[in-house]
């Protein structure tokens, strides 16, 4: 695995492979954040009685919090690569590499 800077790929690779990881944490955080955010209000809503006429609204808090915790298991998932990209750019010549 190089990071090959003559293709339109490369390029973006070697901008983003120094930034990977501290985006892969941010991006964690926030959806946590957001996972938190809509099981509170979904929790409200239940501990409270609140019934909407029709099942709108807890709908869209169930797809919510399905949407929020899918994009959690992707970025999971997608951890091991932009672990690779940091540590591949960090290995690198003159990068202070290990």
């Amino acid at each position: 695995f190089t990071l090959d800077g003559s293709t339109p790929n490369g390029a973006f690779l070697r901008f983003y492979s120094p930034l990977s990881m501290s985006f892969s944490r941010a991006f964690f955080t926030l959806i946590v954040m957001s996972i938190l955010g809509a099981y509170d209000k979904f929790h409200k809503d239940w501990m409270v009685g609140f019934e909407p006429i029709g099942p709108s609204q807890r709908t869209i808090d169930i797809c919510l919090l399905t949407l929020y915790f899918v994009a959690l298991v992707c970025s999971v998932i997608n951890t091991g690569y932009d672990d690779l990209l940091f540590y591949s750019y960090r290995r690198g010549p003159g990068r202070g590499g290990f």
